[in-house]
């Protein structure tokens, strides 16, 4: 996995997907998937503390991974200002080796797909099967394929210290055979008129087709119980913005 979120970034994801914000129901879902796996949790790419945060709150114990030291941080300042504790590391869902075992790993809101190359995408299915206990769940979403190729767009945020946030967003390479797209991400900090930072991000991602997923899932010693669109209908649905596999660590 190559994506890296700086402080611009990262500001960004903060400000714009901040501690328990729902993704179309994701929340409410993950809460319910949380409770039916029975024990401790991990989530291998857990941003500012979006989901992390809502299950700690909810008595769930919780440990979190992700790539970026900034997105690290980010989450640490909010555990700490609610009075949470979690584990927190820094390291690549692809290739991370903890001393614990987990009844579920949680990776919401197609994370997975920042995974852009297959045989990073076993690396990762191998690390989550080696760190689930036997019959330990597994919950992903992958986003399904684009219909079309992903349109250029800006968007505007007001932070609480009254900055201004920017990004925009534009293709930098698209290629459907090969499953892949690249953006491209410009992120300005301003105050008033001016520019007082900025910072660029190549955004790649791949997105999986449902039955390549189960495949995956499969040869990596998983059973795949069930899959869900849009977290509320049975199955994969012609439409759906975002596919959700449970599966279970074969014992």
């Amino acid at each position: 996995m190559n994506l890296d979120y700086g402080p611009l970034s990262t500001l960004f994801y903060d400000a714009s997907k901040p501690v328990g914000y729902s993704l179309n129901g994701d929340l409410a879902f993950y809460l319910k998937q949380a409770a039916q796996c029975g024990g401790r949790l991990l989530e291998p790419a857990v941003g500012t503390g979006r989901m992390l945060i809502p299950l700690l709150e909810a008595g769930f114990e919780v440990d979190g991974l992700d790539r970026s030291a900034d997105m690290l941080a980010r989450c640490r300042e909010h555990c700490q200002a609610r009075g949470l504790s979690a584990q927190l590391l820094q390291a690549d869902m692809a290739a991370f080796a903890l001393p614990l075992r987990y009844a579920g790993i949680l990776l919401p809101a197609g994370s997975f797909c920042l995974i852009t190359e297959l045989e990073q995408a076993r690396a990762a299915l191998a690390c989550f099967h080696h760190h689930l206990l036997p019959g330990g769940r597994l919950v992903l979403d992958i986003e399904p394929p684009p219909s079309t190729p992903w349109q250029p767009s800006s968007t505007r945020l007001t932070l609480a210290n009254g900055r201004t946030l920017t990004l925009d967003c534009s293709v930098a390479n698209f290629e459907p055979e090969q499953q892949r797209y690249e953006l491209a991400l410009h992120y300005r900090l301003m105050e008033g008129e001016q520019v007082v930072a900025e910072e660029q991000q190549p955004f790649p991602l791949r997105w999986y087709h449902a039955e390549q997923m189960q495949r995956l899932l499969e040869t990596s010693g998983f059973e795949v119980e069930s899959v869900l669109s849009d977290y509320r209908v049975s199955g994969v649905q012609s439409g759906a913005e975002m596919l959700t596999f449970i599966a279970r660590r074969k014992k």
